[in-house]
C-alpha cells in the first residue's frame, strides 16, 4: 500500500494512473478485511475484554448525535436523538464497545438511506436500586431488507444480493462482529425491516448504576484523573497542514490559555512525539507526506503512551469515519469545525475550565451573511475574525489559481485535490456559505459523471463564486 501510494505520486500517463488507483483501492479494501478478521479472531478466542467503568451515557449519545447529524446532512437526510424519560445518565459499563456497536448501526443506516431520517433512541425498560436496563434502537427509512434475508445479515461475509448494496463496499463482517460484542455484553440483537420503507436495529443491555456523578471528561479513557488546575499546563498537538484551520483552532483555544504545537504532516508528528509529551492530538486525516490514518496506526503500534487522538476531516461519509476509529482514533470532528463540538470533544480528554469567553464589541456595521458562521465560532471576537479573514484573503486566490489550472488542463486528479483543500480553507465560513455549497456541488459532479463539459461548467461556476467571496472579504 505504501509503495503504491508513492508510485501514484510519480509522473504517470492516464492508463497507468488508473491501474495504480485500482491497486490502492484494492489494498485498502484488503487491509479493512484483515482488520475485521483480526477483530473476529480476537472475539472467538475469548480475548475481547468488556470493561466495567463509570461513564456518562447522555454525553456518549449526544456526541454521536453531533457527529452523525453532520454526516446525515451531507445526504440531505435528518438525524435525531431521543433519550426516554428515566434513562440513567451515570452508569457502569463499557462505553467504547457500546459506541462501536452504535457507530456500526448508524453508519449502515446512513449508507443505505437516501431520503427521510435516521433516529437513535434509548429507552428505559427496567430499573431497581442498583441496575438500569436500557433498550437502544437505530431506525432508518432506507432501502430495507427482505424478510427471507433477515437471518442471514449477521452471518460472516454475508452481503445481500443487491447491486446498490454491493456498490457500498464493506467486508460482510461488521454486523457479525457487532452481534458478538452485544452478546458479550449480555444483550441480544433484533432487527425488523420492510423493503423500501426502512429498518430498525435494536438491542437491550443491563448496566449497574454509578451512584457517584460522572463528569464528561470521564468518558472514553478516563483522563479526568489527569486534571490540572491550570489548563495551560496541558499540551495539545495539532496536526494540520491548512493555515486557516491552524489559525481557527488557535483562536478557539486561546481563551483557555492553550497554545497548541503545530505539525503540518504525519512525519513531523512522529518526530515531535519522540521528544515531547502531549495530552491530546488533533489529527487532520488528509495531510502531505504521511496522512492522519497512517500516522495514527504508527502511533498506536510504536508509542507506548495511550495518547487520545481526535480525527478532523472534511470527508464525513460513514466509511471514512469508520476508518478513523479503525486506525485507533478515539473521536472524530467534522469540518467545518464547530467551536462547541471541538470544545466538547476536548473536554472528554483534558480539563478545560468552564469559563465564559470575554465578550468582544460587535462591529458597528452588520455582518455579511457569508460571515455569520465565522462570527458564531469566534464568539463575536472581532480580532479573531480579522485574523482568519486575513488568512482567507491570502489563501483563496492561491486555491483559485490551482482550480483554474486544473480546469484548463482537464486534470481530474488535480481537481479532486484542490477541491479537498478548498473545502478545508473555507470551512470557517460554514456549510451554508455560497462558496462551500459551490465546492460541494462540484464535488458531486465529479463523483456522478465523467463528462468533462458538465464538470467544466460546475468548475466555472465555482471560480465565479470564489471571486465574489474574495471580493466580499476584501470589502469587510
Amino acid at each position: 500500500k505504501g509503495f503504491s501510494n508513492l508510485l501514484s505520486k510519480t509522473k504517470l500517463d492516464d492508463e497507468q494512473q488508473q491501474y495504480t488507483s485500482i491497486i490502492n483501492n484494492s489494498s485498502e479494501s484488503l487491509l479493512h478485511i484483515v482488520n475485521d478478521i483480526l477483530d473476529l479472531s480476537k472475539i472467538e478466542a475469548g480475548a475481547l475484554a468488556i470493561k466495567n467503568i463509570n461513564f456518562n451515557l447522555h454525553a456518549l449519545l449526544r456526541d454521536l448525535e453531533i457527529t452523525y447529524a453532520t454526516v446525515a446532512s451531507q445526504k440531505l437526510i435528518g438525524f435525531n436523538l431521543q433519550i426516554g424519560e428515566g434513562v440513567e445518565n451515570n452508569l457502569v459499563g463499557d462505553p467504547e464497545r457500546l459506541k462501536q456497536v452504535l457507530v456500526n448501526f448508524i453508519s449502515n443506516a446512513i449508507k443505505f438511506t437516501n431520503e427521510g431520517f435516521i433516529r437513535l433512541k434509548a429507552d428505559l425498560t427496567a430499573k431497581d436500586d442498583d441496575t438500569s436496563t436500557i433498550h437502544f434502537s437505530v431506525e432508518d427509512t432506507g432501502i430495507g431488507i427482505p424478510n427471507d434475508k433477515l437471518d442471514l445479515i449477521f452471518e460472516r461475509f454475508e452481503q445481500l444480493d443487491n447491486a446498490f448494496i454491493r456498490q457500498q463496499g464493506g467486508t460482510g463482517l461488521g454486523l457479525a462482529i457487532t452481534k458478538m460484542i452485544i452478546e458479550s455484553m449480555g444483550g441480544h440483537i433484533t432487527v425488523t425491516s420492510e423493503p423500501g420503507k426502512g429498518s430498525v436495529f435494536s438491542f437491550t443491555l443491563r448496566f449497574k448504576i454509578n451512584k457517584q456523578p460522572v463528569q464528561d471528561t470521564e468518558l472514553h479513557q478516563q483522563h479526568a484523573t489527569q486534571r490540572a488546575t491550570n489548563p495551560s499546563q496541558k499540551s495539545i498537538l495539532l496536526a494540520e497542514d491548512n493555515r486557516v484551520n491552524q489559525l481557527l483552532v488557535n483562536k478557539l483555544l486561546a481563551p483557555f490559555n492553550i497554545q497548541p504545537v503545530i505539525a503540518e504532516n504525519g512525519q513531523d508528528v512522529l518526530v515531535l512525539l519522540e521528544n515531547q509529551h502531549f495530552d491530546l492530538i488533533l489529527m487532520d486525516v488528509q495531510m502531505p507526506l504521511l496522512d492522519g490514518i497512517t500516522t495514527t496506526r504508527l502511533i498506536r503500534k510504536y508509542v507506548a503512551e495511550r495518547i487520545p487522538i481526535v480525527g478532523m476531516t472534511a470527508y464525513v461519509l460513514p466509511n471514512e469515519i469508520e476508518k478513523c476509529y479503525a486506525a485507533g482514533m478515539n473521536d472524530h470532528i467534522p469540518k467545518p469545525i464547530d467551536e462547541q463540538h471541538l470544545l466538547n470533544v476536548i473536554k472528554k480528554y483534558i480539563y478545560l475550565e468552564d469559563r465564559a469567553i470575554q465578550d468582544q464589541a460587535q462591529a458597528e456595521k452588520p455582518l455579511a451573511e457569508e460571515f455569520l458562521f465565522l462570527s458564531k465560532i469566534c464568539n463575536g471576537n472581532e480580532a479573531a475574525m480579522k485574523t482568519i479573514l486575513d488568512a482567507l484573503e491570502t489563501q483563496l486566490p492561491l486555491d483559485g489559481r490551482d482550480l483554474e489550472t486544473a480546469l484548463r488542463d482537464k486534470d481530474k486528479d488535480g481537481l479532486r485535490k484542490v477541491l479537498h483543500h478548498m473545502k478545508s480553507s473555507v470551512s470557517p465560513l460554514g456549510t451554508d456559505s455560497e462558496v462551500y455549497k459551490a465546492i460541494f456541488s462540484m464535488n458531486d459532479h465529479m463523483q456522478s459523471t465523467t463528462e468533462w463539459p458538465v464538470i467544466d461548467e460546475a468548475g466555472k461556476k465555482l471560480v465565479s463564486v470564489l471571486v465574489s467571496t474574495i471580493e466580499l472579504i476584501k470589502k469587510r
